[in-house]
């Protein structure tokens, strides 16, 4: 009948609305309530448009720096396959590579580094890169000697341009004051033919999903998930600024999505 019909769509939007919103808010938990909560709190709450400006987001990451295995890299995320989706992406970079917002160094173990030439890792947060430091000791040694990490901003990178094979950005693009400016800067440093990988939040394929994202994104800026918005178009934002898409992969109707796109060969 029509009323079972109807209450079977009803079923089936709100099943996948609510898987999806799990893989969000496990991926995300409230750093609002973590240790030194307040302080956390009052940073994510100076923001413009959803975004914190970079003294608050570097306050906010310095203050999680030694909890944030636990919100990005803990039972949650394992349940969500991410370090299997994390690895998948990562075997792909090759010969000389740069990370952006390397963060804690959650990445570090899982690249292939026989593939690797040297690897440097950026971030804007100190206390985040002493973590990093700390997961880089724990590598083989012809693993860590590859590695260089170093306290920089994602949106303002001294590397001269044209200096990179692959350039890596795996949950950051989300939290930045302007991811814009972000992928400009990983379309300057790479090399013609270069490759950039993408792990990252996006709005979902989902019509109503996306609108939900949509309609909750600043909130959830603000209070939770990170400061992260989880709306962003992350395949359009990466065409506008002249790369060319080669492969996507949708997690979760897109709520998550991985990205390899190329900066083209000049001419």
């Amino acid at each position: 009948s029509v009323s079972v019909l109807q209450s079977s769509r009803r079923h089936a939007v709100r099943s996948i609305l609510g898987g999806t919103l799990l893989m969000f808010h496990q991926h995300h938990p409230s750093v609002a309530n973590e240790k030194r909560g307040e302080e956390v709190g009052a940073a994510t709450e100076r923001k413009d448009g959803g975004r914190l400006a970079d003294i608050d987001r570097k306050r906010l990451y310095d203050n999680v720096a030694d909890k944030y295995d636990e919100l990005d890299g803990g039972v949650a995320a394992n349940a969500l396959g991410l370090p299997e989706k994390r690895a998948k992406l990562l075997a792909e970079a090759s010969g000389d590579v740069l990370e952006l917002a390397v963060g804690t160094g959650l990445n570090l173990p899982l690249y292939r580094y026989e593939n690797i030439r040297n690897l440097r890792g950026v971030d804007l947060s100190s206390k985040m890169l002493q973590k990093a430091v700390e997961k880089r000791s724990n590598l083989p040694a012809r693993d860590k000697a590859k590695i260089s990490l170093s306290e920089m901003d994602a949106a303002r990178l001294s590397f001269e341009s044209n200096s990179f094979d692959y350039v890596v950005e795996t949950f950051s693009l989300c939290v930045v004051y302007s991811p814009e400016a972000v992928l400009r800067e990983a379309f300057r440093v790479l090399k013609p033919g270069g490759q950039l990988l993408i792990l990252e939040n996006s709005r979902s394929t989902n019509p109503i999903l996306g609108l939900y994202q949509d309609a909750t994104a600043d909130i959830l800026a603000r209070y939770g998930g990170k400061a992260c918005m989880w709306n962003q178009d992350v395949i359009g934002l990466t065409k506008r600024i002249g790369f060319k898409i080669d492969f996507v992969e949708d997690y979760g109707t897109g709520v998550l999505r991985a990205v390899r796109a190329k900066k083209e060969e000049l001419q």
